[in-house]
């Protein structure tokens, strides 16, 4: 899939410096709109979250990435980094890995890992 990411987006350099309004941009290209629109067709539009901890149908209305876009733009486009969540629970998801991240070593190792730039090479 990084190839299909390459051919479609070009070269990307990801450094700590970017911030989220940076991959707005990906967030409108086609390619994007239609890998969102196959997970939210795999989830059936249902919210996973609300359906596995609490068994309730709740409809989605985000695709969350898994790993991030700014942590890893090579798993941008892969179904298996996806999840269609409602937005409570997308908010949900964001506030608990701020707080793991923020709070653990491995959030010193995410950051070494976003400040060294990661280039996808245009095939």
């Amino acid at each position: 899939m990084a190839d299909a990411v390459s051919f479609l987006f070009g070269v990307i350099e990801v450094s700590k410096s970017r911030n989220k309004q940076q991959y707005d941009w990906f967030y409108r290209k086609p390619a994007w709109r239609k890998c969102r629109m196959i997970a939210l067709e795999r989830d059936n539009h249902l919210c996973q979250h609300c359906l596995e901890k609490h068994d309730i149908f709740t409809p989605a209305d985000v695709v969350h990435h898994i790993v991030y876009v700014e942590t890893d733009f090579t798993l941008a486009l892969q179904l298996d980094n996806l999840i269609s969540l409602c937005h409570a629970c997308h908010n949900k998801v964001h506030e608990e890995d701020e707080k793991r991240f923020r709070n653990t070593k491995k959030a010193k190792r995410q950051r070494m890992i976003e400040s060294k730039k990661i280039k996808v090479v245009k095939l």
